[in-house]
């Protein structure tokens, strides 16, 4: 009678480390495209924020009537 076990495949150990290593990195690296889009987004609305506050510091200027956007919210 032949050997089963010999035709199973097997899980060794090494290959669930590397499965298990490649999963790990990447959900790293998406974790870190996730970070990268956030920084740059939270970037973004600080310039923003910086605008307006540099807009609202300004003397007023009767030719400009626009409010800023967070004037516009407000007012909705």
């Amino acid at each position: 009678m032949e050997d089963l076990s010999k035709l199973q495949p097997t899980l060794h150990m090494e290959d669930y480390d590397i499965r298990s290593a490649a999963s790990i990195l990447a959900s790293v690296k998406e974790q870190e495209e996730r970070f990268e889009q956030l920084t740059r987004a939270l970037e973004e609305e600080r310039r923003n924020v910086t605008l307006q506050l540099e807009r609202a510091n300004l003397p007023p200027n009767p030719s400009i009537s626009q409010p800023l956007a967070w004037q516009q919210v407000v007012m909705q």
